[in-house]
């Protein structure tokens, strides 16, 4: 099996079962863990600590990184994808998820400056790799939530230990 049939499933997505089956996923999830732990470790937040209220929960877990999923890697990386010169490849990387990746990090500069634009560069990244290799966006949209809720234990954990 050639490389771009391993990770990318372009003409034909996975279904649910075939996505939530993925042992990458899951792979991505656990080490999302530590790494944000890590993350807020060793890099004080920038913005100080986030007010907690049962709309910014909804908004920060399942609202954001819904309408984030469905728009860039739903409508801009889709477009991208759709081009011939989206699909290109540096590595496993696609010059779409590249667009889309830096657009997303742009998106993140207002409210966390540069400590949080290249912060979620890496998550975007795989958030797109999944976006490709399902050919859907339930991974992304579960990857995100998930990536949302390590960082808001890590926070959480280093606020609370102050």
């Amino acid at each position: 099996m050639d490389q771009e049939s391993q990770f990318h499933h372009y003409d034909k997505p996975m279904t649910t079962s075939q996505v939530l089956c993925d042992g990458w996923l899951y792979g991505v999830m656990l080490a999302a863990l530590p790494l944000s732990f890590a993350l807020v470790l060793f890099i004080e937040p920038a913005s100080g600590p986030i007010e907690l209220t049962p709309l910014s929960l909804l908004s920060f877990l399942i609202i954001f990184p819904v309408i984030e999923e469905l728009a860039f890697r739903g409508l801009i990386q889709g477009l991208l994808l759709s081009r011939t010169v989206g699909r290109w490849r540096i590595g496993t990387v696609s010059v779409a998820n590249l667009i889309t990746t830096v657009l997303f990090a742009c998106a993140h500069f207002p409210r966390g400056g540069w400590l949080l634009a290249c912060g979620v560069v890496a998550p975007s990244l795989l958030l797109g790799l999944f976006r490709e290799r399902h050919g859907r966006l339930l991974s992304p949209i579960l990857l995100h939530i998930f990536f949302n809720l390590a960082m808001l234990a890590a926070l959480a954990w280093h606020y609370g230990s102050a």
